[in-house]
């Protein structure tokens, strides 16, 4: 008999229409619930510690199984829900990555490209770090050194470095850099007097630095240990932790998106670019609520005048009662001796600094150096 074309059924495994294509691959059955596949999103790859991958994506649906491609060859079979994996294979070079959802009778494939690197052996790192501020005011401040370390196992160690460049970004809303300092060990060579290029860039969302040591590379760095390079100083944005009563913590990442021109984070060792292993680091910033206290004024008149230093000098040498030591800290580096009445002195007199926060004003020290302060009439 003949046989007339019907309707395409998409679930019967029949060619209905008589088209050659059946079920959900005729393109009668496009709309059909059962013949769609919600696509995956947001795929991402990334190189992690070595030349490992981390992929992550969104899942469209709750699919059959996921299957995962490098260059095209199956790397594995994931259960339906996941949604990232680990490639810890591979060689360096360009990877293609796919990752496909199979549906009953479809699939959802999302795709991403990434140029591996092969492992330097260099690591740039920022540590982690505890800082206090002012719970009621929000004012503190913290600094962080920033690190460069070459594995011992690198071909060459520990090689000769000429220079290098980084970029590391914060929160803005909680941190603001104030200055980027060169280590003391940068600031040994050429005899002492620093690298020949050194330039800083400050941004409210991170710092970037550029370092050649010398121009005519008659000196090197070799990092056979971690050795620290650069001094980061930052101030709390204090109007955004005022009345904080809990820790926060607070990243410090290593990216080149800080300010309006791109710095790569670079080790050059023979005039080569070598992109270094990047160690994240974080802050962790802890809302002091102790005595507050105005810097400087020895004499807790609530002023800051010559009586202070010689407030200061009779507590040190008279054995006169101080009931706040910690405000007699003029310079602020966690000690009360003879260098506090002279930097007071000093400020007052020959136009020298003035003394560190809390300053002009009441505060909590943000300087967690264990100064008692018995009670500080002055401040509330």
């Amino acid at each position: 008999t003949l046989q007339l074309p019907q309707p395409e059924d998409c679930q019967n495994g029949i060619d209905d229409d008589l088209d050659g294509l059946i079920d959900c691959l005729d393109s009668d059955c496009s709309a059909d619930p059962d013949c769609t596949c919600e696509g995956i999103t947001n795929l991402t790859c990334t190189q992690a510690a070595g030349m490992a991958i981390e992929l992550a994506w969104n899942n469209g649906e709750l699919y059959q199984e996921i299957q995962i491609t490098r260059n095209g060859a199956l790397q594995a079979v994931l259960s339906g829900s996941d949604s990232s994996y680990t490639d810890n294979g591979g060689n360096a070079g360009n990877r293609v990555y796919s990752v496909i959802g199979l549906c009953s009778q479809n699939q959802a494939t999302a795709v991403c490209v990434i140029d591996v690197q092969e492992p330097s052996g260099f690591s740039i790192l920022a540590p982690q770090v505890t800082a206090g501020f002012d719970g009621l005011t929000g004012a503190g401040s913290v600094s962080v050194d920033l690190s460069v370390a070459e594995e011992a196992t690198n071909p060459g160690f520990p090689n000769a470095t000429q220079g290098f460049s980084l970029s590391i970004a914060n929160d803005p809303t909680l941190l603001q850099p104030i200055s980027v300092q060169p280590s003391s060990l940068l600031e040994q060579l050429n005899g002492s007097s620093g690298p020949d290029f050194f330039t800083e860039g400050i941004f409210s969302g991170g710092v970037t630095l550029g370092v050649v040591y010398s121009f005519t590379g008659t000196d090197v760095i070799q990092f056979s240990s971690e050795s620290a390079v650069a001094t980061v100083s930052y101030e709390t944005v204090a109007a955004n932790l005022a009345g904080q009563v809990a820790p926060i913590q607070t990243p410090l990442t290593w990216s080149e998106a800080v300010g309006p021109t791109p710095v790569e984070n670079i080790v050059v060792v023979n005039s080569a670019t070598i992109m270094p292993v990047e160690v994240h680091g974080l802050v962790t910033l802890e809302p002091q609520l102790g005595v507050q206290i105005f810097r400087a004024d020895c004499n807790a008149d609530g002023s800051f005048n010559i009586a202070d230093a010689v407030a200061a000098l009779n507590g040190l040498f008279n054995s006169a009662t101080i009931d706040c030591v910690d405000a007699c800290d003029a310079n602020d580096d966690g000690q009360f001796n003879v260098a506090d009445p002279v930097y007071s002195l000093s400020s007052l007199f020959s136009n020298g600094a003035l003394p560190p926060e809390p300053f002009g004003e009441c505060g909590i020290d943000p300087t967690d150096d264990g100064l008692s302060c018995d009670q500080f009439d002055p401040c509330p």
